[in-house]
């Protein structure tokens, strides 16, 4: 009886430890849209999708400006990742800053992140369904008020309502 309950605990245990997120860092080999990049991390590549934001997507308007713009911001620059969630697709859903100095260390990072640049900038909504920082809204409160980006049209569509009208 107690070596089943110490197995039972012990499987627990490994289980709990593989859904454990991690912080990491690596370079940025891809930007594939507005909102999703790949890191490449022990010589693997990493599709991170940026948490608690939302781009257009390529085909809407501001698309290709949303991944130029992420490019220019992060495109072959080492950059570390703050792991939130796994996505449906498999890809890490995560924070990403670019570090001061060298990505070692934890905890280390440099404000605002990717993140919250795309959407002080324009070049993204808060995803209000995910957003846990403030920051975020406060970015796009901001951008909107300076109609920057995205914000300058009249009537703007959100990438979740051009999605559900695609479908």
């Amino acid at each position: 009886m107690v070596a089943e309950r110490l197995i039972a605990g012990l499987l627990c245990l490994l289980a709990l430890a593989s859904q454990a997120r991690a912080d990491f860092c690596g370079s940025v080999v891809r930007v594939l849209d507005g909102d999703t990049i790949e890191v490449l991390v022990d010589r693997s590549a990493k599709r991170v999708r940026l948490a608690e934001v939302d781009a257009p997507e390529k085909a809407q308007p501001f698309g290709s400006a949303a991944r130029d713009t992420l490019a220019a911001l992060i495109a072959g620059r080492e950059v570390l990742v703050h792991e939130v969630d796994v996505d449906r697709y498999g890809r890490v859903v995560g924070v990403v800053y670019l570090p001061s100095g060298t990505c070692v260390g934890p905890g280390l990072r440099m404000e605002p992140s990717a993140n919250q640049a795309m959407v002080e900038m324009g070049m993204a909504w808060a995803y209000r369904r995910y957003v846990r920082q403030p920051g975020i809204l406060q970015a796009e409160a901001r951008a909107r008020a300076a109609r920057i980006g995205l914000w300058r049209t009249k009537e703007p569509i959100a990438p979740w309502d051009w999605r559900a009208a695609k479908q």
